[in-house]
């Protein structure tokens, strides 16, 4: 387990809701967080799109009606200029729908860690960093729209709001990396940065518009009266929500989604020293989750696309593996399951080894190795860049057995492979 306790290996499977520490509940409950409102990239942004749709269908409905029925669009929504109804974004829709339904409504789906540090080009797993076999891992395995990710509340561009607070604290923490020179991110300073993110998740945009500048995030732009009417309106809804999930976890019950009861009654944390506690908490419960989704993801790549994964080895050692179990242990299911010994014997098996050197210079000849991904014939797919990494991460390991950790650029131009990077040649005599 995680330093905050979380069972590794669901985050992204499984979701959030049900895997968080009884302190880690009643921490994120005490922050206005909704514990069940974590995972992937897509899931997030669908039940975003969701509820926001759903109100948007009522308002358009609504200003459409004719007589007493009739109810025009709020004073300063989009569509008046021709554009998507934003009426959602609106104090009286915080009113009308709730603080919970409205922060959802009203929420991006946000990384945890800026997914520019992986990638050399957004959504394309071909131009993930490469890894340094015995140092790092680069950014392989890592997928943009599976990374872990909760809800941002806000637009991105939207001065005021969670998200974009989160973003320009992020572009700062860009500037620190490239004002001290560096080129190659560290696992620690991809922390360092996840960090401010989950801090600002924690504790609101408000936070950084009344907080000092820091080192890392010098410059926080204009404060202006309608910037600070945002962060405000959010906070509202935060203090709302974290009343209305407060009761409902009270009550012995877990939020949900949408509602759903559950099980389990955490003890909240009250009083402004009580809140202090309860944001640093969730910033250490959302890091240790976030790592453990990295470790997660990698491991779900190597056991769907490599070599090793799906060779006859692999499901021999399963057996043999499980056999030997004492009564009520977990069975092993996948490559990624087994300890480090058998793995190593699946990796020196003649066929296995065979198998993977001939599949390495098929992929690297589609150029998998270096991407960028295409749809030509000549251009890696997006499973065949996997496959490589997957092949990569299968042989190339810590001494202890374990992933090696990820290392990524700097965000910012050029969006290239940067220096001190090389794309190690993953055939038989590197692998």
């Amino acid at each position: 387990m995680g330093k905050s306790g979380q069972t590794p290996g669901i985050w992204l499977k499984g979701g959030a809701g049900a895997f968080w520490t009884a302190a880690c509940r009643a921490a994120l409950v005490a922050c206005g967080i909704n514990p069940e409102n974590f995972g992937t990239y897509d899931q997030r942004a669908d039940a975003q799109a969701k509820e926001r749709k759903d109100y948007r269908d009522k308002r358009d409905g609504d200003a459409k009606k004719r007589g007493s029925k009739k109810r025009p669009h709020e004073p300063d929504c989009a569509s008046r200029n021709g554009k998507t109804c934003s009426c959602v974004e609106s104090a009286n829709a915080l009113k009308e729908m709730g603080p919970e339904s409205w922060s959802l409504a009203n929420s991006q789906s946000g990384h945890i860690s800026q997914n520019a540090f992986y990638q050399g080009a957004r959504a394309d797993t071909c131009t993930n960093i490469p890894g340094e076999p015995g140092k790092h891992a680069g950014g392989y395995g890592y997928q943009d729209n599976k990374a872990f990710c909760m809800d941002h509340v806000g637009r991105s561009n939207d001065p005021g709001s969670d998200h974009f607070e989160i973003t320009r604290r992020e572009e700062q923490n860009k500037k620190y990396l490239q004002n001290k020179g560096v080129t190659k991110a560290t696992m620690a300073d991809i922390e360092n940065s996840a960090r401010g993110t989950a801090e600002i998740a924690a504790k609101g945009g408000e936070s950084r518009i009344n907080g000092k500048p820091t080192e890392e995030d010098k410059d926080r732009g204009a404060i202006t009266p309608e910037r600070k009417a945002k962060a405000r309106l959010i906070a509202k809804a935060r203090e709302g929500q974290a009343k209305e999930l407060a009761k409902k976890e009270n009550k012995g019950k877990r939020a949900g989604r949408s509602g759903r009861s559950g099980r389990k009654k955490p003890s909240s944390p009250s009083g402004k020293k009580g809140l202090k506690q309860a944001q640093q908490k969730v910033v250490e419960c959302i890091i240790d989750a976030w790592k453990q989704s990295l470790d997660e993801m990698r491991n779900d790549v190597v056991d769907k696309y490599s070599v090793a994964a799906n060779s006859k080895a692999c499901q021999e050692q399963i057996a043999l593996h499980n056999k030997k179990l004492p009564p009520g242990a977990r069975p092993a299911k996948t490559f990624s399951d087994l300890p480090k010994a058998r793995r190593d014997k699946i990796n020196r098996d003649p066929d296995v080894k065979k198998a993977l050197d001939k599949r390495t210079k098929e992929l690297q000849k589609k150029k998998a190795d270096t991407g960028p991904m295409g749809k030509g014939k000549k251009s890696p797919t997006e499973e065949e860049c996997l496959e490589y990494q997957a092949n990569w991460l299968a042989t190339h390991r810590a001494k202890d057995g374990g992933l090696l950790p990820m290392e990524g650029r700097v965000p910012g131009k050029p969006k290239t492979t940067p220096t001190g990077f090389t794309n190690t040649n993953a055939s038989n005599t590197t692998i």
